[in-house]
């Protein structure tokens, strides 16, 4: 009987230890999975500095007229504005952030749907590009 009890004890010592090595497996392969993510993380924000670099070097290198001209010319749709602000400012043919910039904020709170939510984000958009609209 002793034997069948020693048999049984090294038995289930062995499927421990079994169990124990596949999750030492698993966690090694979780881990190198996890490692990856992260440096492919690291390595995403990396090309998204030397991006922001690019383009803070090319700003630099035009002319301050040039750049606001370009900006101008910027279509809504490129800016930061929600799709619904978008909409509404489509609807009434404003189409480039030229426009936001010369238009008072009574006439753009006179456009249906448009309320002072969406002035305050066209301020913020024509203000980030430094084309007025005082915050």
């Amino acid at each position: 009987m002793e034997i069948s009890v020693i048999n049984a004890t090294h038995a289930a010592i062995d499927a421990i230890r079994s169990n124990g090595n596949e999750l030492m497996r698993k966690a090694k392969r979780l881990k190198q999975t996890i490692d990856e993510e992260q440096l492919t993380l690291a390595a995403m924000e990396l090309q998204y500095k030397q991006l922001q670099l690019s383009v803070d070097n090319l700003l630099k290198t035009l002319p301050e007229n040039e750049m606001r001209g370009a900006l101008l010319e910027l279509p809504i749709e490129e800016t930061e504005l929600r799709a619904c602000v978008q909409r509404t400012l489509k609807a009434s043919n404003l189409l480039y952030v030229s426009q936001l910039a010369n238009i008072p904020d009574s006439e753009l709170l006179k456009i249906p749907n448009f309320g002072r939510r969406c002035l305050s984000e066209v301020k913020q958009v024509v203000f980030n590009y430094n084309l007025s609209k005082e915050k």
